[in-house]
């Protein structure tokens, strides 16, 4: 299913399909036909938000950290 999810998303992927064993390989290859409708898709994004990783949570964190204002305390007694 994943490797049909990312053959939908964008159209020049060529994914590297493998596995330890024979079944997983043809199993990979079976999954190259499958096709999914676009309720399928939206029902698949919708399920878990979509999480970039690093680096680009990183990323957005500084942004937020650098756009939003704090109030300065004084330390000073």
């Amino acid at each position: 299913m994943a490797i049909a999810y990312v053959l939908h998303k964008a159209p020049f992927v060529f994914p590297i399909i493998g596995g330890r064993k024979v079944e997983h390989l043809h199993a990979n290859i079976e999954a190259l036909n499958i096709s999914l409708s676009p309720e399928q898709i939206g029902f698949l994004e919708s399920v878990v938000p979509f999480d970039a990783g690093f680096p680009g949570n990183m990323i957005v964190s500084l942004h937020i950290f650098r756009t939003v204002k704090l109030p300065i305390v004084n330390l000073c007694f």
